[in-house]
């Protein structure tokens, strides 16, 4: 038996969202008027070269392993027994991408 999503639940999770969306982008924007201001540019200059670079690596990092969580979460119907097991064995995966626990995802 599924489990439909209340409105007030909907909605509690859409503010939540957008909340932490724009804390974390008023963060960001701090932090970068700070690191602009006591780094001089070589330095700020080496730091977004290491941001980016890390961001470019951590895309193909992730193996599609986010997407493929949501979708077995989802699928799982709200199980609570279920669901730490989903999220344990993807994070496994993760961090020693050729174990046991990462063929079983």
């Amino acid at each position: 038996m599924r489990r439909s999503a209340r409105p007030e639940g909907v909605a509690r999770g859409a503010v939540y969202s957008f909340g932490t969306q724009f804390a974390t982008s008023a963060f960001t924007a701090a932090l970068t008027l700070y690191l602009v201001r006591a780094l001089e540019p070589s330095g700020y200059g080496l730091l977004a070269l290491a941001i980016a670079i890390a961001g470019l690596v951590s895309i193909p990092a992730d193996l599609g392993i986010s997407g493929s969580v949501a979708r077995f979460v989802a699928e799982s119907g709200g199980d609570p027994a279920r669901i730490p097991r989903i999220v344990t064995d993807a994070l496994g995966a993760r961090r020693f991408p050729g174990s046991e626990r990462s063929r079983r995802v």
